[in-house]
């Protein structure tokens, strides 16, 4: 089917058959996969290498920081290169990054070891949370990208049930080693499958300034504050096990039930995607009722009720995501493509981190619970403002 053929209103069935996104789509998931099994498996390097967890910890910490904070430099580094190119051949370093890890599962090393391979694990993957959803401007055509956008953002929730899920069935199987020989094997048969997606030249022209463009980075803005008010709930989460006689262990299953959550929202705005022209108010009526959903979490009484509490908070935010994703992506055009979209990733980074802050530090002043109704408060603010701002502006975008 040609480019041409396709419109805004078509049904979603009609991207499923654009033989690109289908590629494009079986690539990124194998190359999001390790990225989400990231944090887990560096826990457990760091226990199998030291025997501490604590150190493992520290690891995905570094790793995460890492990918955040050097995602624009990264993102701006490949769009001066041909895209694909620059994606693939990172993919292939991730594997030999995580190769190169095995003596130290197997052996034991030098902490200073795990650091450097943590720190370029973290560099790997700055670059590639841009450059996968960059390629999307050459792989979808114009008129499908704000479905494509919604897709990849559910993509992105789906590996992160998934992706802790399978390190621990791995190390059921195989110990910490499998896990790594998995996202190893992963990200050679991404970096192989991407071969077959458009490429996309050098952008025309370069930036010099370190911040991001002021359209773009008032959209970063409102992505930083949505990632900490669901940072919040994450953060809570193992505070509150003691509440429901569980062990903090147990903290994944309930991060599972709202990203399943995430899934079943991101589904539905993948089918029907928010219009551009409604882009504002569709936001903030998500917002207000994203700090709706939030409230059960915070009287839930027992794990099960929790559990559907939290599915129920995620449901917002695919959509939510998706929408800001394609409000970046709008701004774009085909000059700033990984970099502005890396913007987006560090954002969200941000936000998470922000959340973890702030209940590190509100742990001694009230009770775990509190947290969700701060996380409620956070997105009703924002809602509030961007109503406000509907109706003092009347543009539908959601920076102006």
């Amino acid at each position: 089917m040609s480019l041409r053929q396709f419109r805004e209103s078509d049904p979603p069935g009609e991207l499923l058959r654009h033989r690109p996104w289908l590629v494009w789509i079986g690539s990124s998931a194998m190359a999001r996969l390790p990225m989400a099994m990231t944090s887990l498996a560096m826990v457990l390097v760091g226990e199998a290498g030291t025997g501490s967890l604590a150190v493992g910890t520290q690891l995905a910490g570094i790793v995460n920081l890492c990918s955040g904070v050097f995602g624009p430099p990264a993102g701006r580094a490949f769009d001066r290169v041909e895209l694909r190119a620059a994606v693939r051949l990172t993919l292939a370093g991730l594997a030999f990054i995580l190769l190169a890890m095995l003596p130290v599962v197997w052996l034991g090393a030098p902490l200073w070891a795990l650091y450097v391979l943590s720190v370029l694990l973290g560099l790997a993957m700055a670059g590639l949370w841009g450059g996968l959803r960059a390629l999307l401007l050459v792989t979808v055509p114009a008129a499908q990208l704000r479905r494509a956008h919604f897709a990849e953002s559910l993509l992105v929730e789906f590996a992160a049930v998934v992706g802790p899920a399978l390190v621990a069935v791995l190390v059921m199987v195989g110990r910490v080693a499998a896990a790594i020989i998995v996202m190893a094997v992963l990200s050679l048969l991404a970096a192989w499958g991407m071969r077959r997606i458009p490429a996309l030249p050098p952008a025309s022209g370069t930036r010099t300034s370190l911040l991001p463009p002021r359209d773009v980075g008032t959209v970063g803005i409102l992505v930083a504050i949505v990632g900490m008010g669901y940072g919040l709930l994450v953060a809570a989460a193992p505070l509150r096990m003691g509440e429901y006689g569980l062990d903090a262990g147990a903290t994944g299953w309930f991060m599972a039930a709202l990203s399943a959550g995430a899934c079943l929202g991101g589904l539905a705005v993948s089918v029907r995607p928010v219009p551009a022209r409604r882009a504002r108010p569709v936001a903030a009526a998500l917002l207000f009722g994203t700090a709706l959903l939030v409230l059960p979490s915070a009287v839930a009484t027992t794990g099960l009720a929790y559990g559907a509490a939290l599915f129920v908070a995620g449901l917002g935010m695919v959509p939510l995501n998706g929408l800001l994703a394609t409000e970046i992506e709008s701004r774009l055009g085909l000059s700033r493509r990984a970099e502005g979209f890396s913007y987006f990733g560090s954002a969200s980074v941000a936000g998470g981190a922000m959340g973890y802050f702030a209940v590190g530090a509100l742990s001694g002043w009230c009770v775990p619970a509190t947290v969700s109704l701060l996380s409620s408060a956070l997105f009703a603010a924002l809602a509030i403002t961007l109503t406000c701002s509907h109706l003092k502006s009347r543009r539908p975008t959601l920076a102006g």
